[in-house]
């Protein structure tokens, strides 16, 4: 059986896959470790085709038996096309990219203002990430795998890293969706589910990387897990509660915390609806500001 990545319009077999083998699963073993879970949520309060003003937000809360400490960031956001030496996306945050950026193309077509915000969150939730080695966690959770799109985000992903390594941290990416499929056209956690009987479990490896596929509880699902397969047993301790088994409770609490809520983005956009001094997005990003 091989492995495929599947991709709008594509199917492309998956470099370095490795064929499946049963005594690749292995049964965890819950193990108590501090764990750092982070996720980021953002949503538009205005836009238009040149730019977007969105709210950002990123939490990460870190656990043992409990909670031991939570962060969580807010900032405003602007997003907009600039033409200079060329046209660019600059933002507020201080990130510039391509005004066709490859890797947040959206097939053939030209990055809209708000993809672009929604790739600068990810980059935000990474750099909390690297606020959070100063905690000195076990292990670091991302919502999501670790793979990158852009230059920009390559680049602190690689800090990350190194500063993970430095502190014998294991860095970990937890996503509940994949794209691998089998040859046979099966999803890849359905035709691992159906190669064992274990309750819970790790498979690794899947390719010649630090890929694996877990899962956490008997009645969870499987997911896909970029890292270290050893930290599948410390996930599993977190990954028990009724509500949703198999998947650990403190990244729920992250999405839950750091997702801007329907009620707040109309909140903003009635206040600005009301204010007659916006002219432009930083005009919009100067009143939100001063709420």
């Amino acid at each position: 059986m091989k492995l495929f990545e599947q991709e709008p319009g594509k199917q492309a077999h998956l470099n370095g896959a490795i064929p499946f083998d049963k005594e690749n699963f292995q049964d965890l073993k819950l193990e108590e470790r501090k764990i750092a879970y982070i996720d980021g949520g953002n949503a538009e309060i205005s836009g238009g085709a040149n730019y977007s003003v969105q709210l950002l937000r990123t939490y990460a809360t870190i656990w043992g038996k409990e909670r031991l400490h939570a962060v969580r960031k807010e900032n405003p956001l602007v997003v907009q096309s600039q033409n200079k030496e060329g046209m660019q996306w600059v933002s507020t945050s201080g990130s510039t990219f391509d005004f066709n950026e490859k890797g947040l193309m959206q097939g053939q077509h030209t990055p809209t203002p708000a993809s672009v915000a929604d790739h600068l969150r990810r980059i935000a939730e990474l750099k909390l990430a690297l606020e959070v080695v100063q905690h000195a966690p076990d292990i670091i959770v991302l919502d999501g795998n670790l793979e990158t799109s852009t230059p920009t985000e390559a680049n602190v992903m690689d800090t990350l890293k190194r500063a993970c390594q430095q502190h014998n941290i294991l860095l970990i990416g937890l996503a509940k969706t994949t794209s691998l499929v089998t040859d046979t056209g099966m999803g890849l956690p359905d035709a691992l589910m159906q190669l064992t009987q274990k309750k819970s479990w790790v498979y690794h490896p899947i390719t010649s990387g630090m890929l694996s596929m877990v899962k956490l509880h008997e009645r969870g699902s499987a997911y896909r897990m970029d890292g270290p397969p050893e930290a599948a047993h410390a996930l599993a301790a977190h990954a028990k509660d009724a509500a949703f088994p198999g998947y650990p409770y403190p990244l729920i609490e992250a999405d839950q915390l750091a997702r801007i809520t329907q009620n707040e983005t109309l909140r903003y956009k009635l206040l600005l609806e009301n204010t007659k001094q916006a002219n432009d997005a930083h005009d919009v990003l100067n009143i939100i500001t001063g709420w």
